[in-house]
């Protein structure tokens, strides 16, 4: 027999999915990561050469814009996000520049940019502090 209150397990589904989706498709504003390393004997030398290495472990591609100053890209299938990396010894910014089917908006963008610099962001600290 049939509870009266109960809805019909279509609609329970239904009802599930929907509030699952609803989680996993949202932007998200641009990370700035802001960090700084604990390695007393690292140099802006040794910082730049550390987020260069870091880089190339992640697969992306970093150019030197002058003192302090580094631009980095990284592709992934049709995706392409870009960002600026300001550094001294003992500290890094990176700071979202610019990207290509990453749905930014002005405000948000796709969720995998976080993701992407993070894994960049922890890649240069590991770096950095074995320097």
């Amino acid at each position: 027999m049939r509870n009266r209150y109960s809805a019909p397990l279509p609609l329970c589904l239904l009802a599930f999915l929907l509030a699952v989706c609803a989680g996993c498709g949202g932007l998200t504003p641009p990370r700035t990561v802001d960090e700084t390393v604990n390695n007393p004997a690292l140099t802006p030398a040794g910082m730049k050469a550390a987020i260069e290495e870091a880089g190339m472990r992640q697969n992306w591609k970093i150019k030197d814009m002058g003192e302090g100053r580094m631009q980095a890209s990284l592709t992934v299938r049709s995706h392409t996000v870009v960002v600026d990396i300001f550094h001294t010894a003992g500290s890094f910014k990176i700071a979202y520049r610019d990207s290509v089917n990453m749905m930014y908006d002005g405000t948000n963008i796709h969720p995998n940019y976080n993701v992407w610099v993070k894994a960049l962001a922890d890649a240069i600290k590991v770096q950095a502090v074995g320097a």
